[in-house]
């Protein structure tokens, strides 16, 4: 059966990258990559910073918790303990017979590694702020970061060595036929759906080398059941530190109003997928064999 085409090129999702982005917003992008250690910003936040002013209130949310690193550590917990089984080991001979260079596999695990650092942050930072839009939070605590036995360490926080450039992002625009015939085949699953505009930062840099993304479209569809037992699993956690985190730091001014609904839908949508997507490079990382380890 033939997939439904994608959307057209004018309705995927608006973003801004760095050289397009206020003074402000590139401080914020640059506080974002060094407090996970990677060099790119997720793409929910590249979003949010084509809605003026999105990106300085979300920043007031998640920013005091990502500096101190309590959020990193409660995120990178969650991955850890992530109950998914790898699919069929590959050996890196059969990699090499189907084409896939020793090289290929070296990028694919530090683009697996960035974004097994970013997603669970990313995840952990958007339940935090949808509980803020909500009026979620106890707005009447001191403005006193926690103690080191609040956070769960005993050492002031050093972000982990930041990793070196990842493989480029292909322009959705510009992506020949074939190729996003496979990046629709993961994104939106082999049929459409409500966030067809959606398509994954992972999927569209794996997309750079065509053969890793055709590894990924081989692994990932079977096991999507087990991807999303996992996603749910991980979506439970994030609500229940969110609430922590919203507990022990203090509520941000109000969100303005005209920034509230856009904002939310956007975040529920990212909500959403980002799950799905911290279970997919998991999989990935296990069926190949690739280093797991966040920091």
């Amino acid at each position: 059966m033939t997939s439904p085409p994608l959307p057209a090129p004018a309705t995927f999702l608006p973003e801004q990258p760095e050289a397009q982005a206020s003074d402000a917003v590139r401080a914020i992008y640059a506080q974002i990559r060094h407090a996970a250690g990677v060099p790119m910003v997720a793409l929910i936040f590249r979003h949010l910073a084509t809605l003026p002013g999105a990106m300085e209130w979300a920043w007031s949310v998640m920013g005091p918790p990502l500096m101190q690193g309590q959020l990193q550590r409660w995120a990178w917990a969650m991955e850890d303990k992530l109950d998914l089984a790898p699919a069929l080991p590959l050996s890196p001979q059969a990699l090499r017979y189907l084409g896939i260079a020793e090289e290929a596999v070296g990028e694919m695990a530090r683009l697996s590694l960035a974004y097994g650092r970013a997603n669970p942050v990313n995840l952990l930072a958007l339940r935090l702020i949808a509980l803020r839009l909500g009026g979620g939070g106890n707005a009447a605590a001191p403005m006193l970061a926690p103690s080191a036995a609040q956070v769960g360490a005993s050492a002031p926080w050093q972000p982990p060595a930041a990793l070196g450039p990842l493989l480029p992002m292909i322009d959705l625009h510009k992506a020949p036929p074939e190729l996003m015939a496979l990046l629709q085949s993961l994104s939106q699953r082999g049929q459409a759906v409500p966030d067809a505009a959606f398509v994954p930062s992972y999927y569209r840099q794996l997309a750079s080398r065509p053969p890793l993304l055709a590894l990924a479209s081989l692994i990932v569809p079977p096991a999507f059941a087990r991807i999303d037992t996992a996603a749910e699993q991980l979506r439970q956690q994030a609500s229940v530190h969110a609430a922590e985190l919203a507990r022990l730091w203090p509520a941000p001014a109000p969100c303005p109003p005209e920034l509230r609904q856009p904002m939310l839908a956007a975040v529920e949508v990212f909500t959403e997928r980002i799950p799905e997507m911290i279970a997919v490079v998991a999989l990935l990382q296990r069926t190949l064999g690739l280093k797991r380890s966040a920091v």
